[in-house]
């Protein structure tokens, strides 16, 4: 049996609960009950959205008839246009949307996409004082889409040059030029930050940790990296001094001179050679040697070098008998050879 709720066909009407008084018989003949299709209106609502977006959620509206028992219709409406659609008026169809129980008659939408809005963004920059500028932008707002970019790039300017002082100065963007898909609203000026370069003061030999700090532009910073002076021992050289004597006179006193770096201030050896030699040598020239001697830690001794000894004729008679000659224990540390 059909109700209210029954979808579209044909039903039988049945005799059901007819009857007449017991003077009557009927002859009962079934009818039909066709259901049919509801007429609906369903009208596409209009859309707009920005170019690179998704679009929206389509909807619509049902008229006419309207559903009824809590009916729906299933489906999509549908539209060609995707996000990377350009600026556009695009149509809205009925798609998939539908009810076998209701005749719909369709009416479509647009969906309208505008251009989507930029701005140019001229980028923070900094740099130390003497480099050049380098400039860069960025666009912002909502931003190209995809992998679009700009037809022409803005022009960036600074009336800061590679010379200016440390301080901060404007960059503004202007003149760029996008695609038909896209307005520039608007150009936002960016900053150049111009600190102090860095210079570094190296000192050849650091002798004082409290110096002064040497004066400077304020577009320079100053470093001072330490430095290491290394004081190494001083070489000398012990030069044994020439030395004159009569025949059998005692040996003079050895001296000695130093050469090389030499000694500074007054500065002494720790222990000194002195001289040693036969007092029966003969009258000639003979070899001293220097040896032997130590000096305190800030000296290194390289070499020594040898000088002469002369012993000359003594005006004694030549007979004159020398006594035996004392030993003298002093003398250890020079040596003497006969010259060749």
């Amino acid at each position: 049996a059909a109700d209210t709720a029954s979808g579209i066909g044909a039903y039988a009407i049945n005799q059901g609960t007819l009857a007449a008084s017991s003077n009557y018989a009927i002859a009962y003949t079934s009818g039909t009950l066709t259901v049919g299709v509801r007429d609906i209106t369903v009208t596409a609502e209009n859309k707009s959205r920005k170019y690179g977006n998704a679009n929206p959620a389509l909807t619509w509206t049902v008229g006419g008839d309207s559903l009824v028992n809590g009916d729906t219709l299933t489906g999509a409406l549908a539209t060609t246009a995707t996000t990377a659609t350009g600026v556009g008026t695009y149509a809205i169809t009925q798609g998939s949307v539908t009810n076998t129980n209701y005749a719909i008659a369709f009416t479509p939408g647009s969906l309208t996409i505008a251009k989507r809005e930029i701005t140019v963004i001229a980028d923070n920059k900094s740099r130390k004082f003497g480099e050049p500028n380098v400039l860069t932008y960025s666009v912002g707002a909502q931003g190209l889409y995809g992998s679009d970019s700009l037809t022409t790039a803005p022009t960036l300017t600074t009336t800061a040059l590679q010379s200016s002082n440390v301080g901060n100065y404007t960059i503004t963007a202007s003149a760029a030029v996008a695609t038909s898909n896209y307005t520039i609203t608007a150009y936002i000026p960016g900053t150049l930050t111009i600190t102090a370069s860095d210079i570094v003061v190296t000192p050849s030999v650091e002798t004082n940790d409290n110096r002064p700090p040497p004066m400077a532009w304020s577009k320079y910073a100053i470093a001072y990296p330490k430095v290491t002076l290394t004081i190494t021992a001083r070489d000398i050289t012990v030069v044994a001094a020439s030395l004159t004597r009569k025949y059998v006179v005692n040996n003079p006193a050895g001296t000695y001179t130093l050469s090389g770096d030499g000694r500074q201030d007054t500065d002494k050896l720790a222990t000194v050679s002195s001289l040693t030699r036969a007092q029966s040598s003969g009258v000639g020239g003979y070899k001293l040697s220097a040896s032997g001697a130590a000096a305190w830690s800030n000296y290194n001794v390289t070499a020594y070098t040898p000088e002469t000894l002369t012993m000359v004729q003594s005006a004694q008679p030549s007979m004159v008998v020398f006594p035996a000659e004392p030993p003298r224990s002093e003398n250890k540390r020079i040596k003497t050879t006969a010259l060749d």
